[in-house]
């Protein structure tokens, strides 16, 4: 579980599934109830549906020696990955070559073949395996890529959903 005094952690994504909270009285040896408090906190969070803590305050004072600790109990998903195509592409004289084909790859399962050359996509003509490159990099996993094919002297059309880049 993450556990956070950052109001926005950097890079995730989470949906607020409610506060948590826990007080108790510090002991004279360092706060021995620190521990509890936060265990505190986990279950509550992992109660709400949660798998991390943001925001967390902290708060001690009092003639008693009380501590109150909140947070903010978040269920962190992950942004959008690397979209993957799972083709090599090559420059060629009128779009762009299909070279090796990745293996159960979005390319692959959505029926490209080595030596088709892709001349559109998303309508718009294609000049260099570059532009195609910069389509795809700005596309999240799961986007469709509309293609016209160049493939044994006719065209075909043909939709790729882009996969999220294998570790």
């Amino acid at each position: 579980m993450l556990m956070s005094t950052l109001a926005e952690p950097p890079g995730l994504v989470y949906e607020v599934k409610g506060l948590v909270f826990a007080d108790a009285k510090l002991n004279a040896i360092g706060g021995g109830n620190l521990p509890k408090m936060v265990k505190s906190l986990v279950e509550q969070a992992l109660q709400l549906g949660a798998n991390g803590i943001v925001d967390i305050r902290t708060a001690v004072g009092g003639d008693a020696g009380c501590c109150v600790m909140t947070g903010t109990a978040v269920l962190i998903g992950h942004t959008p990955g690397t979209p993957y195509f799972g083709a090599q592409l090559l420059d060629a004289t009128r779009g762009v070559q299909i070279g090796v084909v990745a293996a159960g790859g979005p390319a692959e399962r959505h029926g490209l073949r080595p030596g088709d050359v892709a001349t559109h996509a998303a309508g718009d003509a294609l000049t260099d395996a570059a532009e195609l490159i910069g389509i795809i990099r700005a596309a999240n996993p799961g986007d469709q890529l509309a293609l016209k094919v160049w493939r044994d002297g006719s065209t075909v059309s043909l939709t790729v959903v882009l996969g999220s880049r294998p570790d």
